[in-house]
Order: C-alpha cells, then structure tokens, then sequence
C-alpha cells in the first residue's frame, strides 16, 4: 500500500497546479501532457509529487534514468517524497518541508521526511548551482518570527494586551494572534518607507519540523532553516551568524 505521508502532513494532489502553469507545457517521451522542471530540462507529468510517496524524479526525471552498470545516478533519486499542505505542516506535524525549486513562484512545498526519506542527498544537488536574484518592486514578503521569551518579540491581543511568557508560548503557533515588538515596529517602519517597493509583510511562526531539527540549538537557528527552505521570506530578530 503507498504511503501518504506521516500524520499532520499527508501528501496532496498538485496535479492542476502543474497543469495551469504557462509557457511550461510540453510533451512527455511516453506522448503524454506534461511540464518542464526546468528551461529546457525534463518534461515530467502533471502527477510528479503529487498524492503519495514515491520516488517521483526515478520515475519522471531522464536524469535519473538509465543503465546502472554505465551511467551514476544522482542519489536524490532513489528518495521518495510528496507536495504537502505548508500550512497545515507546519502547524500540525515535526516534518520538514520546503519550497518546490522547480516551482518557486508558486505555492508548491515538498517534504521527504514526511515520506521517512531524507533532502540530503536533493540538498548536495541544489549546492552545485548558482541561485538567482530578483529585484526588489512591489513584492509581499513573508517573515518568521522566533519564538521569542522576550520583549523585542511578542504577541499582542486586538486590545493592546501583550501576552506574558506562558500565554505566549500557547499562542504561538496561532496566526490569527499578531506579532508584536520593537522587531516588528521596525520592519513596518521599513514597509512605509520603501514607498511601495515592500507592499506588506506577513509574520508567521517558524514550522514545528525547523524547531525539531534543531532542538539543542534556539528557535532562531530553526527560523533561518524555514528561510533556506524558502517556506518564507526572511526571519525577523536579533538574528547573528553562527557556526550552524
């Protein structure tokens, strides 16, 4: 029987996502409708990662096709994985979940873990290319917000009341309760004055999964994981640059 990922995280269909992506469409080696992953790269089927755990690129990518005895497959291959729900991954579950990189401008996120896989192998293979820049002009940014024990980061009721430690800590994980602090006073700041280059920033917290693989570090550490991962923007705080 196929899995469906672990509990909190199940596997979801993307296949009309992929479907509606423009000047993307091609045709599969088999004859049928497909997307390219990339410019000029596979052509894969709308189905690829999506409604269970497979191991999507051996099935779909050439790149991880051929003879074994002459050709070194990439070993992201043989690792199974799925497009998840983001939201709901990261409030409901420990899984570690990404921005599709093929699919970055839309809201498509994948986890391996989800699929009791590792991104190790998927990890080594995006560090071989450059990553490419885009201009700031009218963006909406979205930002994590550590779960901070402190007053330069807070969670504030419709009234004004800024909750204490402990409120805090339940409520964290709740978007509907906004952030609140000097952090995040300055970063409006910096909205107002960018005069329409940053339309907004939204503040959310840091997913369960980040939080997880670095227990022993701070929930800052797990904040920069979910801005590699690209489930944001950016993180908001007294971030510095550490060994990790």
């Amino acid at each position: 029987m196929l899995s469906t990922g672990n509990e909190g995280c199940n596997c979801i269909n993307q296949t009309s996502v992929l479907a509606s992506l423009q000047n993307r469409d091609c045709t599969t080696a088999t004859g049928q409708p497909g997307v390219y992953l990339t410019l000029g790269g596979a052509c894969v089927t709308y189905d690829y990662g999506s409604s269970a755990c497979l191991q999507h690129d051996l099935l779909h990518d050439p790149k991880c096709q051929g003879d074994l005895s002459t050709v070194v497959i990439p070993p992201y291959c043989f690792q199974p994985f799925c497009y998840v729900d983001a939201k709901s991954c990261k409030k409901n579950s420990e899984e570690d979940i990404s921005r599709s990189d093929y699919f970055n401008q839309y809201d498509v996120f994948y986890s391996y873990s989800t699929c009791n896989a590792t991104d190790y192998f998927w990890e080594q293979y995006l560090e071989s290319f450059a990553t490419n820049v885009s201009l700031v002009g009218g963006i909406s940014i979205t930002a994590t917000v550590p779960n901070d024990q402190y007053a330069t980061l807070n969670k504030i009721l419709p009234d004004g009341t800024i909750l204490t430690p402990r409120e805090r800590e339940e409520a964290y994980f709740d978007d509907t309760i906004p952030f609140g602090g000097i952090y995040i006073d300055y970063m409006n700041s910096i909205v107002k004055l960018s005069k329409g280059d940053i339309q907004n920033v939204t503040y959310t917290h840091t997913s369960r999964g980040s939080l997880k693989r670095y227990p022993a570090s701070s929930s800052y550490t797990g904040a920069v994981w979910d801005v590699h991962n690209e489930l944001v923007d950016m993180a908001v705080g007294p971030i510095w640059v550490t060994g990790e």
